[in-house]
């Protein structure tokens, strides 16, 4: 492992598998190559397993090149998480830059590392951040019966953290 340890514990989700064959795999290398110990790739996990990590998670990042209208964002928000993502798709509609979340272009490595060394070393701004976040989750989810079980669901596992 590399001699200085990460400031916080880093959960990736996800396997790759949209980039193409063997991505995964070579993500997976350069970390481990970096010494980079502490970052835990989980592949691709069922919706009960991300409600329980996003639970217990203080930031969210979804540093995207494309998105639609990412789910994940929104069941982030519901978790209460401080986000850091791309305004990428509908990322712009869903949350509102500065007040619910940090947006970033995508590609843009030195934003993202400002982002998430902001979110790590301030933690009022994780909390603000997070609380208008699950906010405009709870609006959001409020539209249907179904998404505002969902909503409910999230809330129940951010509880974890508290």
């Amino acid at each position: 492992g590399g001699n200085d340890s990460l400031p916080a514990r880093v959960l990736i989700i996800g396997d790759a598998r949209q980039e193409g064959p063997g991505v995964f795999e070579r993500i997976q290398l350069r970390y481990a190559d970096a010494g980079l110990d502490e970052v835990l790739f989980l592949g691709s996990v069922d919706r009960d397993r991300v409600r329980e990590i996003l639970g217990t998670a203080e930031i969210f990042c979804l540093p995207s090149h494309w998105e639609g209208s990412p789910l994940s964002l929104l069941e982030a928000m519901a978790a209460g998480a401080a986000i850091v993502a791309t305004n990428v798709g509908d990322v712009a509609h869903i949350l509102e830059e500065g007040r619910d979340g940090i947006l970033i272009k995508p590609h843009d490595v030195e934003a993202l590392t400002r982002a998430l060394t902001t979110l790590l070393s301030d933690k009022e701004c994780r909390i603000r951040l997070g609380t208008n976040a699950r906010r405009r989750a709870e609006h959001s989810f409020a539209r249907s019966a179904v998404t505002r079980r969902l909503y409910e669901l999230y809330v129940e596992a951010a509880r974890s953290r508290t």
